[in-house]
């Protein structure tokens, strides 16, 4: 379903959290969600495993949300922030960081929100109510129990419908977190994300764009095109770079957002230093950067060179001007 970070938290009632979506599905042609009651640890990965065990189910149009009993929807149920990433960059770090002190609370990529985005019976037809809705579920349960802060960590590949983010969430505060296009593209080679699965690619480049790519050329076509929606995107964005993390870029971050700077930074560093690829290990981080230039070869780095990088200067010129 989706990982919830929120660590330490003070205040917080956890059994008091209520709706969580489940799963989006299509029905005569408009989004259905199935909504489960979730309750218990404020730190939490929620698996389809966990939501069996539970008794409360609902299954709802999404236009009728509104008539759940517990959910709040309206203006105050909107995200505090969205962050936005090319793929390996170290997104899964900074919202680690970020829900590591204070009343705040991270939904790392919610499934029933990429299938809103991506459901067959759907594409092209999304409503920004229904994304704003949706989004509403969380937050509306997090923040009836205790949470002040919620921000939501998307899925790589969103940010291709950061139009639709925007037309749901107008003047929403967007982070970016990127890293050398060459260090992203040889991790994301070597261990394919969804979108290089062949089923994926002419709904992420269309079928002309797509025909007869090879994986490292599809991979540089697609990271190119990530950087180049979020450069010419209208919200106010905070670009930061695999190499700030975790010092200073989380305090950028949380400044960015309207937040006070770390209390207890030394407990951030030590979170730092763990390998949050997988969050159910605690395996010390490394430095890669040079080994993956040197196993990257002359012809993928010319695809990071010509495809990728000339968006991502223009994007991170834009955040510095």
């Amino acid at each position: 379903m989706f990982w919830l970070f929120s660590q330490n938290a003070r205040g917080v009632d956890a059994s008091a959290l209520s709706w969580f979506p489940r799963r989006v599905g299509v029905a005569f042609g408009e989004p259905v969600v199935e909504l489960v009651k979730l309750g218990g640890s404020p730190l939490a990965f929620f698996t389809d495993t966990e939501t069996r065990r539970e008794a409360e189910r609902l299954r709802v149009p999404l236009r009728d949300l509104h008539l759940v009993d517990g959910v709040q929807l309206g203006r105050d149920a909107r995200p505090n922030g969205l962050i936005f990433h090319l793929p390996r960059s170290g997104s899964t770090l900074l919202s680690r960081l970020l829900s590591s002190q204070g009343n705040r609370a991270v939904v790392v990529e919610p499934e029933p929100i990429h299938a809103l985005l991506s459901h067959d019976g759907l594409r092209g037809h999304v409503r920004p109510e229904w994304l704003r809705d949706l989004a509403g579920i969380y937050v509306s349960s997090l923040s009836a129990s205790g949470y002040r802060q919620v921000y939501f960590k998307l899925a790589s590949w969103t940010v291709l419908r950061i139009d639709l983010f925007e037309a749901a969430f107008p003047g929403i505060r967007i982070c970016f977190v990127h890293r050398d296009p060459v260090e992203v593209a040889v991790q994301v080679l070597r261990r394919h994300t969804g979108w290089m699965a062949q089923d994926a690619r002419e709904w992420m480049l269309g079928k002309t764009e797509c025909a007869d790519l090879d994986d490292a050329e599809y991979c540089a076509r697609v990271l190119g095109e990530m950087c180049r929606r979020i450069a010419v995107a209208p919200s106010d964005i905070l670009c930061l770079d695999h190499r700030d993390l975790p010092f200073p870029g989380v305090e950028r971050s949380l400044e960015f957002f309207g937040q006070s700077a770390p209390e207890d930074r030394r407990r951030m560093s030590r979170l730092a230093c763990l390998d949050t690829d997988d969050v159910t290990l605690a395996t010390k981080w490394e430095d890669d950067a040079a080994s993956l230039h040197d196993s990257a070869s002359p012809r993928l780095q010319r695809l990071a060179r010509e495809l990728v990088t000339p968006s991502l200067r223009r994007l991170t010129d834009r955040a510095r001007a």
